[in-house]
């Protein structure tokens, strides 16, 4: 550590690009709490414009990374309501995950892989403007996404695509 222990308020870790494995590249990061704030400055796109009017669902792995966590807080300090879908729990599923954001009015999804959820929907052979209406927003996270990927998510959603970098490292 470059401080003193007593600083680091929070803990996280990655799975790195080759899983949790005993060979993988995981790694550790320790914050502070003015790395905590810095990053909270830098998860949203500052043209999204974030407001007490919108519900923001973070459907992003919520143990050990530092991503749905501080996604999840950025979006509360921005006065949004906030939802923690998480993303591979047993609680939690797609369908889930589909059910809050059609019946609370979802109006920013923060996730991987948006068109998991518009793939089921259509598998379904149900409407995409049903389910998905209320989201003005896709905020990507730890996936690199081409103009051509975003305008697919886009046109899908009838949302502006925003894309992030986020790796715990």
């Amino acid at each position: 550590l470059a401080v003193p222990r007593s600083e680091v308020v929070a803990y996280f870790e990655s799975s790195g690009t080759s899983g949790n494995t005993v060979g993988s590249t995981r790694s550790v990061s320790c914050f502070t709490q003015k790395d905590l704030e810095r990053d909270l400055n830098r998860r949203y796109s500052k043209h999204l414009g974030l407001s007490r009017d919108d519900i923001v669902a973070v459907a992003l792995p919520y143990a050990l990374t530092s991503s749905a966590y501080c996604f999840h807080r950025a979006a509360q300090e921005s006065g949004a309501m906030t939802i923690g879908l998480d993303s591979g729990s047993v609680l939690s599923s797609h369908q889930k995950h589909l059910e809050i954001i059609k019946g609370i009015g979802v109006t920013v999804l923060v996730c991987s892989m948006p068109l998991v959820y518009s793939t089921m929907v259509e598998a379904a052979k149900e409407s995409l403007e049903e389910w998905f209406g209320s989201v003005r927003a896709v905020q990507l996270c730890g996936v690199s996404t081409m103009r051509n990927g975003m305008r697919k998510i886009s046109e899908k959603f009838k949302a502006q695509v925003y894309n992030t970098y986020g790796l715990s490292e």
